[in-house]
């Protein structure tokens, strides 16, 4: 299960910090517009910096623009030889991102970040750090029947061995990881090793007990009527480890959903252990919603009532007109995020974007900021037709704050929920 997957100004004039990136044009009297008359705790204006990645890789070079969120310029940037540029903003207005075009690609990828706050570190991705990789040798014990071994650890991988003396390349340096083991075919086993000193040889585990999977109880209460179907899937967390159990398959929830039903998961047997629930729910009409929680590994129960997110009714579509996606939700539960995306393909003169959005949920739409020139090819116009047209309605522990300076970086689900908790979508597809 792995994702990847988020106010208004007082005071102060919004300039360029010169300190990373170049200014291509800035506009010292912009006047955003006052919504946020009480924000007396955080401070109104400061430094918003970006730093822009793909695919792991800082880009240099890259056009930014920080706005205030009347979508007058504060400035237009570059992105210096870190990725990075940054203005003095205040608080609520946006930064768009716009990717270079690097071959062999054929389309750019465009960023927005709204409701942004003095202080964020905002990221299109996470860099990736080259790590080197030796060879070391597990020796696991022997399942009678096995057809073949995985070894996970915190530091690298070895799956589908055919025999228990594993040969795993891990990052230099490792020498101590959780490990997590399965062995699979007609008797799939698994045993979890806790905080295990990594040799530069040989790391002999053959003294390690493989064990059954176990059940684990999923109950689904208060399921309102409109629900029609609903699964849930398991898996578990220590530290970095992600831990499915090898006979582990999703939950279909026996009809009638509502009030209760109940079934059973499969899980490996690691007492301490946290829990990774996901839980998906869906109506005929196509709208779902999904939710991972973790919790302690043990009887789960999901309040669908109390928890369900609104549902998007039907299919979101894109004012052009007014530069806007707009949707249909119901009144149901609350959000406080709003994911967007889409695509334009223009045959002339040849522009192809996809724009991927984070914002503060606001019900029923998400004003797109307009781009100034000569970035204004990346605002929607009124003869493009968007594909790929995708709205996400969402919750995350801490809320908006805590998701949108690294809202479009790729992440597993412990890192997304690092302690207890639960984060959710509402999606129509």
């Amino acid at each position: 299960m792995h994702q990847r997957t988020y106010g208004s100004l007082l005071l102060g004039l919004s300039l360029l910090v010169p300190a990373c990136g170049s200014i291509v044009k800035q506009d010292p009297d912009a006047a955003p517009t006052d919504a946020c008359q009480t924000c007396i705790d955080a401070p109104t204006t400061g430094v918003v910096k970006v730093t822009v990645v793909n695919r792991g890789a800082i880009v240099p070079n890259a056009d930014v623009v920080f706005q205030n969120a009347d979508d007058t310029v504060v400035a237009v940037a570059k992105s210096g030889p870190d990725g990075t540029a940054q203005a003095t903003m205040r608080t609520g207005g946006s930064v768009t991102v716009v990717m270079p075009l690097i071959a062999p690609a054929t389309s750019q990828t465009v960023y927005t970040f709204l409701a942004v706050e003095p202080g964020d570190q905002l990221a299109t991705d996470r860099v990736t750090v080259t790590t080197t990789k030796v060879s070391r040798v597990f020796n696991l014990p022997t399942v009678v029947g096995a057809t073949s071994y995985d070894v996970r650890t915190e530091c690298g991988n070895a799956l589908g061995n055919a025999t228990p003396s594993v040969t795993i390349m891990v990052d230099t340096g490792c020498t101590m990881s959780n490990i997590y083991v399965t062995a699979r075919g007609p008797t799939p086993r698994s045993f979890f090793a806790p905080n295990v000193t990594i040799p530069a040889g040989v790391l002999d585990l053959t003294n390690r007990t493989f064990t059954n999977s176990v059940q684990l109880a999923a109950t689904l209460t208060n399921t309102p009527a409109v629900v029609t179907s609903a699964q849930s899937s398991a898996q578990l967390v220590v530290g970095k480890l992600e831990m499915t159990a090898p006979d582990g398959t999703a939950l279909t929830y026996p009809l009638p959903l509502s009030p209760l039903t109940t079934g059973l998961l499969k899980v490996a047997d690691i007492a301490n252990a946290d829990a990774f629930i996901l839980t998906s729910i869906r109506r005929s009409s196509g709208a779902s919603q999904l939710f991972f929680e973790r919790t302690a590994n043990a009887a789960f129960t999901f309040d669908v009532g109390q928890n369900q997110l609104p549902w998007l009714l039907a299919a979101p579509a894109v004012d052009l007109n007014a530069n806007t996606i707009l949707w249909t939700e119901s009144n149901e539960g609350s959000a406080e995020t709003t994911f967007a995306s889409f695509r334009i393909a223009r045959p002339a003169p040849g522009v192809n974007f996809t724009h991927e959005m984070i914002s503060p949920h606001t019900v029923g739409k998400l004003v797109i900021p307009r781009l100034p020139a000569p970035l204004d090819t990346f605002n929607v116009t009124a003869t493009d037709t968007p594909t790929s047209l995708n709205v996400q309605l969402a919750t995350f522990p801490g809320g908006y704050d805590a998701i949108r300076a690294t809202a479009f970086s790729a992440s597993t689900v412990s890192e997304r929920v690092p302690s207890r908790g639960r984060f959710g979508a509402s999606v129509f597809n």
